[in-house]
């Protein structure tokens, strides 16, 4: 395996979650229209699926769980997470938990999109 490039997001609403992740700074790289839109960050890429467009048996059996991404946290590296907390409150995206100091050397806030996926933004302390 060379690299991890990207993960696919089973959604409710590709357009909803869109907005959300585009106020996170990632741009459209692909459209399928009514299926799925993948957005970047630099090298890493997020697949926002529709979940009732999904094809695969595999696929299916987790479009039905209304749990989705439990225990799953994406974390998201910025260079000040004091200045970027304060742009996600301006952009109204829910936070759970605001910037805090922790012992593996992070500074962290915590934020969920749309359909309940975990972002942990930090930076190094």
């Amino acid at each position: 395996m060379n690299k991890v490039s990207g993960i696919i997001l089973l959604v409710s609403d590709i357009n909803i979650s869109l907005e959300f992740y585009e106020k996170l700074n990632f741009q459209v790289q692909k459209r399928v229209p009514g299926v799925a839109i993948t957005v970047a960050l630099d090298d890493f890429w997020i697949e926002l699926l529709d979940k009732t467009q999904v094809v695969t048996e595999s696929y299916k059996q987790q479009s039905n769980r209304s749990n989705l991404g439990n225990g799953l946290f994406i974390q998201m590296n910025v260079s000040d997470v004091d200045s970027f907390y304060r742009e996600l409150i301006s952009k109204k995206v829910q936070v759970l938990e605001g910037p805090a100091d922790y012992p593996w050397g992070h500074r962290e806030c915590i934020i969920r999109d749309p359909d309940g996926y975990i972002i942990c933004v930090y930076s190094k302390i």
